[in-house]
């Protein structure tokens, strides 16, 4: 019925500039300056290469820069693993490459006039002088256009001190959360609910208790729950399957076309939808 391994973020949109950059740039490379043989062939046969060598690019940067980190994004965010991750990207940029870039020539009879060493060594000269213009750009993309900004003051990062105190009055009393049955039922004081998670008929409650982050499941819609936490200003529906407690954020990042938070007590990244960013900026500042 419920799978943690469905608590995954689909990839962000953003996360295709960099394959769309990569493959533009290779393609523009290869049609304006023509290195390597490339002067020899036809402006055809040149255009040609060109879209083919543009489209593995776009196929391998989608693997290696969207869909591993997608897979695995609890590591890739983990900031102590960035070289590792960066070292992983670009290793699986070679063998992808020189894989597709194999089978391609493989069934274009392109062993005919040359054999299996000369072809790998060539290749791997191209792959590399690309990497070398790439990682730069990459790391550039990555850290600087998806770059977050860490909230400097927790205390009063979203309230001032009196309106975090107003808010802080209507938290003495618990909010009870149940299942579409009313068989199933949470009490959870305002303040420790951390956040709630949206899976279709079900939502998942995240909160404190006995100084650990614990959460239950209940057959219900998150619809059914906003009168429950409607008259609570610290918890905000940042997107459509997520309510969270805006005093558990610790990491804010991300740029107009979308936030991601980083949840005391939760592993998961959370998104804040486009239309709900003007919101949460307001709640910020």
């Amino acid at each position: 019925m419920y799978n943690r391994a469905v608590n995954r973020i689909l990839p962000s949109k953003d996360k295709l500039i960099i394959p769309i950059l990569f493959s533009s740039l290779v393609f523009l490379l290869l049609i304006l300056f023509q290195p390597f043989e490339y002067r020899s062939y036809t402006f055809f046969k040149t255009l040609g290469d060109s879209l083919l060598s543009a489209f593995l690019v776009l196929l391998v940067t989608l693997i290696t820069r969207v869909l591993l980190p997608y897979l695995f994004h609890e590591q890739w965010d983990k900031k102590n693993k960035r070289i590792i991750n960066n070292s992983i990207e670009i290793i699986c940029d070679v063998v992808l490459f020189l894989t597709l870039s194999f089978f391609v020539n493989l069934s274009n009879n392109g062993f005919i006039d040359q054999n299996y060493i000369a072809w790998f060594g060539a290749s791997l000269k191209y792959i590399l002088i690309f990497e070398v213009l790439f990682i730069p750009l990459s790391l550039f993309v990555k850290y600087y256009y998806f770059s977050g900004r860490p909230i400097q003051n927790k205390k009063d990062a979203f309230f001032t001190k009196q309106s975090l105190e107003t808010s802080l009055k209507s938290t003495s009393k618990k909010i009870c959360f149940t299942s579409k049955t009313e068989q199933e039922r949470i009490e959870i004081l305002p303040q420790n609910l951390i956040m709630i998670k949206s899976w279709g008929n079900y939502i998942e409650v995240f909160y404190m208790k006995d100084h650990e982050v614990v959460s239950s499941l209940l057959r219900n819609t998150l619809i059914n729950s906003n009168d429950l936490i409607k008259k609570h200003s610290f918890l905000f529906q940042c997107h459509r399957s997520y309510v969270i407690n805006v005093n558990k954020v610790l990491m804010v990042k991300g740029n107009i076309r979308g936030y991601q938070l980083t949840i005391k007590g939760i592993s998961t990244i959370i998104p804040v939808s486009r239309s709900r960013i003007s919101l949460f900026n307001s709640i910020y500042k």
